[in-house]
């Protein structure tokens, strides 16, 4: 693998570029049809999606890149139990985060400690980033980011209750 890809490879997460995003999205095994999409909401952007296939269920990975870096990405489901609280199902997010960044941020989710919140978000802080799960979805966050993704949270019981940046 030529050493530039792989270099991508280690660094897409969030807190990188678009361009490191892409590089890492289109090689990455894990993630299946990755490309970028123009959006017209909200003065439009760029979506980044894909599939990937975990124990059988299916999620959709994405991300949005603001101002130029990838703050939030996340793996959404439409196909797991209705019951399902990912909080509850650890293993299952961590084989979901390890299919996706591969197992060292794996790991790094596994030794992460828990934020204490009430409500529907469940958010833990790793030392690499952070992470959180809110419906059928599973969030991983720029560090850096965090802190406003938290003060959402205990306002709005939402990751993200703004209509812009």
């Amino acid at each position: 693998m030529h050493l530039a890809v792989l270099c991508a490879l280690l660094l897409a997460m969030p807190g990188q570029t678009p361009t490191q995003l892409m590089t890492w999205g289109v090689h990455n095994p894990g993630l299946v049809g990755f490309k970028a999409t123009l959006t017209d909401l909200d003065g439009g952007g760029t979506d980044y999606i894909a599939r990937l296939n975990v124990d059988g269920y299916h999620g959709q990975f994405h991300a949005r890149p603001k101002r130029g870096i990838v703050r939030i990405e996340y793996v959404s489901f439409e196909d797991t139990p209705d019951a399902w609280h990912f909080e509850q199902h650890l293993a299952f997010v961590r084989a979901v985060i390890a299919r996706v960044y591969g197992r060292a941020i794996a790991s790094d989710f596994g030794h992460a400690v828990r934020v204490p919140l009430r409500g529907r978000v469940a958010a833990w802080q790793g030392k690499k980033l952070a992470y959180a799960t809110f419906g059928a979805a599973i969030f991983v966050i720029n560090t850096p980011d965090f802190a406003g993704v938290l003060q959402n949270v205990h306002q709005c019981d939402a990751l993200d209750c703004s209509e812009g940046d």
